[in-house]
């Protein structure tokens, strides 16, 4: 018997808070599909897509429907950097 599994939806939006070495990235879910998933939040120098090759990765734990966000820090100042969420 085949069942189907319904994929949390989840989007980025803008950082905000952008500080010489710091920002925030901002990001929504607004469906969670069977179960609150578990959210990663990728970022670095380049933008690497929907891959798990980015510069870094924090495993920001179980979320469910709503606008969050997760502090950067630590970033090279004045550097442009790239972020995304999967889960």
């Amino acid at each position: 018997m085949n069942s189907v599994v319904d994929l949390a939806v989840i989007s980025t939006s803008a950082a905000t808070l952008v500080d010489v070495n710091s920002a925030t990235a901002n990001y929504t879910i607004t469906e969670t599909g069977d179960e609150d998933p578990t959210v990663t939040l990728y970022y670095g120098l380049t933008d690497e897509g929907q891959t798990e090759n980015w510069d870094n990765s924090v495993v920001l734990g179980t979320n469910s429907i709503g606008s969050l966000s997760s502090a950067l820090s630590s970033l090279i100042d004045n550097t442009p950097y790239f972020y995304t969420v999967k889960a």
